[in-house]
């Protein structure tokens, strides 16, 4: 798997759900494999999930400062409250 096919990246415990052509399980925290990946490609967007930056295709804003990403493959995440401001910077809503 390449790195530039990821869309997404899902927590489950000390493991990594990888979205890209498939569904990869990777043994790593989501907090470490982030560090690990361009800053600029990817970002974090709740506890549990963060997303590849040019997949995400719709901002939604939502109630109490949350918003509903829509990505290229249909797949819809609504951020966490206390990544509002991480959010609104990376996509230019500041």
């Amino acid at each position: 798997m390449r790195v530039q096919n990821i869309v997404r990246l899902e927590a489950d415990d000390n493991y990594v759900r990888i979205w890209a052509d498939r569904m990869y399980l990777h043994k790593e925290t989501l907090a470490g494999l982030v560090a690990r990946l361009d800053p600029r490609a990817f970002v974090r967007i709740h506890r549990s999930h963060a997303v590849r930056i040019d997949c995400v295709r719709e901002l939604v804003p939502r109630l109490h400062g949350e918003y509903l990403l829509r990505l290229s493959n249909g797949v819809e995440i609504v951020s966490g409250r206390s990544y509002r401001q991480v959010v609104r910077g990376t996509f230019g809503l500041e």
